[in-house]
């Protein structure tokens, strides 16, 4: 592979007019873009050959979620992305990483809040209702969940009649709701959730399982690359004859239900009550009978908790950027693990990691996928083996 390659074959307007700088590495071809980023790995990991990276199918228009904030004001609206000081500079609700279904809403919505007078908040006044807008489409059945972020309920009966008509006319709009946060800073949820539909949740199929998700679930955004990624941890695990499994930061399950066809037994934990409802939910839909799931903060497990890992030979760890905790490591440090299938959108964590790990387990391949196209972010999937 040429590094000198500066070619362009995918052209984003908004990246061009310097008006969105979040997909950095557009300014190569895609083939460069993936080299660039296998590179950037090897270099991190020298002592660890790289599989080759699993590109996406999708470099455009394949991402099937967004968080746009709101900004701008009535009837100029913005929807985009934030500054440093939390402003609105320019509307990028043609975003072509997005799903077209994605950014159609998105300018109905956006006409929507001109006729029901839906004031965007403006962060320096700290005036407006409307902060942020969360849509989510659900892969194979092309349900979409929308989520409103807003300051107060002053505008929420106006939005009501707004989402009615939005209901209306988009078929595959099934869940909306309404978040409620009042405090002047960059926050998307907050304590109260008010739903505007009779259900709360959409479906998606992924490699022939349904996955259920909510208001505050936490979705991977590219379909294609995380099919493969499920699939590859279905692999691995099959690969090492693992038998129980536990599953930290299950999230909806979708892990968790990928290797359950294999174990003998699974065991998902997440922090939040409304990803558990529905990892549960969609085990009974999918008819898996050895999975069960539990509540409980996966960086804060207690001895008493701690003692069940001792039942497992596999743990699956998909944290957040910042990694594992100590308390953690340390938890599958005493454990009976003897294996680990780590999933990462970090790979500067994931080193840390490897090395607090590295007396006890060691690192044995890691597979980056292209879960974010033209940005410098990998997801890595990690096998490590007990020493």
């Amino acid at each position: 592979m040429s590094y000198q390659d500066t070619s362009k074959d995918y052209i984003c307007p908004y990246f061009e007019n310097q008006q969105c700088r979040s997909c950095s590495l557009l300014t190569m071809s895609y083939q460069k873009s993936l080299g660039d980023k296998t590179l950037a790995l090897s270099t991190l990991f020298q002592d660890l050959p790289i599989h080759p990276i699993v590109e996406t199918s999708f470099p455009f228009g394949g991402r099937a979620k967004t968080k746009w904030a709101v900004g701008g004001s009535l009837p100029n609206i913005k929807l985009g992305f934030p500054d440093q000081s939390g402003h609105v500079l320019y509307d990028l609700r043609q975003c072509p990483q997005h799903l077209e279904s994605l950014n159609t809403l998105g300018a109905v919505i956006a006409d929507g809040m001109k006729k029901y007078q839906i004031i965007p908040y403006d962060i320096r006044s700290k005036k407006g209702e409307l902060k942020y807008i969360t849509l989510v489409h659900g892969h194979g059945t092309h349900e979409i969940l929308l989520r409103y972020t807003l300051r107060s309920r002053e505008c929420l009966e106006r939005l009501k009649k707004m989402n009615d008509e939005l209901m209306t006319s988009t078929e595959n709009l099934i869940v909306a709701s309404v978040t409620l946060q009042p405090l002047h800073m960059a926050k998307r949820d907050g304590d109260i959730e008010i739903f505007l539909t009779e259900r709360h949740s959409i479906q998606e199929n992924i490699n022939g399982l349904v996955l259920h998700y909510g208001p505050h679930s936490f979705i991977q955004g590219s379909p294609d690359i995380k099919s493969k990624l499920y699939l590859k941890a279905a692999e691995l695990f099959q690969r090492v004859n693992g038998d129980n499994v536990l599953d930290l930061y299950c999230g909806t399950g979708a892990f968790a239900l990928h290797l359950a066809k294999k174990a003998r037994k699974v065991c998902g934990i997440e922090i939040t009550d409304e990803s558990i409802m529905l990892a549960r939910k969609s085990a009974e839909q999918n008819q898996f009978s050895n999975v069960e799931f539990h509540t409980l903060d996966a960086d804060r497990l207690s001895d008493v908790t701690a003692k069940l890992a001792k039942d497992f030979d596999t743990f699956v760890v998909n944290p957040p950027r910042r990694g594992l905790s100590e308390r953690l490591i340390k938890l599958i440090i005493n454990s009976a693990c003897s294996h680990l299938i780590y999933s990462s959108c970090n790979p500067q964590s994931l080193k840390r990691d490897r090395d607090l790990l590295s007396e006890n387990f060691k690192l044995i391949e890691v597979t980056p996928y292209d879960m974010f196209p033209f940005t410098p972010h990998l997801e890595c999937l990690a096998l490590f083996t007990r020493r």
